[in-house]
């Protein structure tokens, strides 16, 4: 029998994605903390995965997490003696080491690192640190999503590397579907190629480099399908010239769209720990779309892998990069490989818990 889950909590998209292809794959609960002021509960569904959404006094995380995760405890408990069958408890944060405490002894608890969430602003990097050290230390499993992150935390807290996993962001498969039919207005008329990034443009983008390309007259279109930020666009004046195209806010529901209509897909993050921990589930948007990609480096996982079609360079070289591959014609499509979605990663990922917790 598969072992049901209790995944607390799928509040970001990543979590959720992950939530959603371990429900396709056995019984799989979201228990998902909100901010307010008495702790009311709404159930609900998404495809496979039970939702339950729980309002926490503001502070759950922080301030108040001695009453807002004792409150959470119980409603694990009442999740536990519905679904049944001896679950797990995965944690996605370290906010949630009062809980782990709670929970040790009770339930086999899996940690699971989705970010470097010591470069999160106010998170306080040191206080995080001890937060982490906390959970791995209770958990039966520690699953990251970067190896640079598992690497980190079994050199920094003694973790022994067999209780230890990676297990990396991924994507749909709708972003493999192509409909070449489906033309987005924003680009209708528009000279190619259409060159761009999926995702917010802001300074955790090396935003410098990215206005070179946005201005060499080699690209017909620079499409930014997300928001932009006020301040990088009144920095970088080439992101308010004519050819360029930023959406604004898009539901994620609709980015396999606009990453289908990129030639040429860039992933130009600027160097920091934030980005070099990062699993970047654009990276396997792109890559499930086979649209040739050219990042920067300063992402281990981008800079480690041997991924077909993606090139690796320097903020320097970026432009020039950029232009030598619209040169050379910008070839698609590639054919996907299983592993970049996230019904492979679930399933590899529930064959990992269930030996894990059962030694």
């Amino acid at each position: 029998m598969t072992r049901p889950i209790i995944f607390v909590d799928a509040n970001t998209v990543w979590h959720r994605r992950l939530a959603q292809a371990l429900a396709e794959s056995g019984p799989a609960v979201a228990v998902n903390p909100r901010g307010g002021i008495w702790p009311n509960t709404r159930r609900g569904t998404d495809g496979p995965l039970t939702e339950v959404a729980i309002d926490l006094p503001r502070g759950w995380a922080s301030a108040t997490a001695f009453l807002g995760q004792r409150l959470l405890y119980r409603q694990i408990h009442r999740e536990a003696r519905a679904i049944g069958g001896a679950p797990l408890v995965m944690l996605t944060s370290p906010a949630y080491a009062p809980l782990a405490r709670l929970l040790a002894g009770e339930f086999p608890i899996v940690s699971y690192t989705a970010d470097d969430y010591r470069s999160y602003s106010g998170w306080g990097g040191a206080a995080v640190a001890v937060k982490e050290r906390q959970i791995h230390q209770l958990a039966d499993l520690s699953v990251f999503v970067s190896e640079s992150l598992r690497a980190r935390a079994v050199g920094e807290f003694a973790l022994d590397p067999a209780r230890t996993c990676v297990s990396p962001n991924a994507t749909e498969h709708r972003f493999a579907q192509r409909d070449p039919g489906a033309l987005l207005p924003e680009l209708a008329g528009r000279p190619g190629p259409v060159v761009g990034i999926i995702g917010a443009l802001t300074d955790r983008l090396d935003c410098a480099a990215l206005a070179e390309v946005a201005a060499s007259p080699k690209v017909g279109t620079f499409l930014v399908a997300g928001p932009a930020a006020d301040d990088v666009r009144a920095q970088y004046p080439a992101f308010n010239s004519e050819k360029c195209v930023i959406t604004g806010f898009l539901d994620h529901a609709q980015m396999h769209r606009y990453a289908q209509a990129l030639d040429l897909a860039l992933i130009p993050y600027a160097r920091g720990a934030l980005n070099h921990h990062c699993s970047p589930m654009r990276l396997y948007d792109h890559l499930a779309t086979g649209v040739p990609i050219l990042a920067l480096s300063g992402c281990d996982q981008i800079d480690q892998g041997d991924w077909p079609g993606v090139e690796v360079t320097e903020p320097e070289l970026f432009r020039c990069r950029a232009e030598s591959l619209v040169d050379a014609g910008l070839p698609r499509p590639r054919n996907s490989r299983p592993d970049y979605f996230w019904d492979f990663r679930s399933s590899a990922l529930r064959d990992v818990l269930e030996k894990a917790i059962s030694q």
